[in-house]
């Protein structure tokens, strides 16, 4: 090959790789679903339980930010009964 069809060859692989990595990007952040939780008419809305704290937060707290985010582990500390600094309990099954 020449040096011009070598050159073509790698801008054109570059140029798919990019395309490839927007479209992928693009697709995942439209099919992420935000967690329906359950509304109450005197407050934020409950969070359910499942059982396990960490999945409970990734759920419901993992995509707020700041503020609320904090708001939000605070109310699912306090349905875990969880306080700051100490081990979780054990989750019931």
């Amino acid at each position: 090959m020449t040096r011009n069809a070598l050159r073509l060859a790698l801008i054109v692989g570059i140029v798919t790789v990019a395309t490839a990595y927007l479209v992928l990007t693009r697709h995942q952040e439209t099919s992420v679903v935000a967690p329906v939780a359950a509304t109450s008419s005197d407050g934020p809305p409950a969070i359910p339980m499942t059982g396990n704290y960490s999945d409970d937060w990734q759920t419901a707290c993992g995509p707020v930010m700041g503020p609320a985010q904090a708001d939000c582990t605070a109310r699912l500390d306090a349905r875990y009964g969880r306080v700051a600094g100490a081990p979780l309990p054990a989750e019931k099954r």
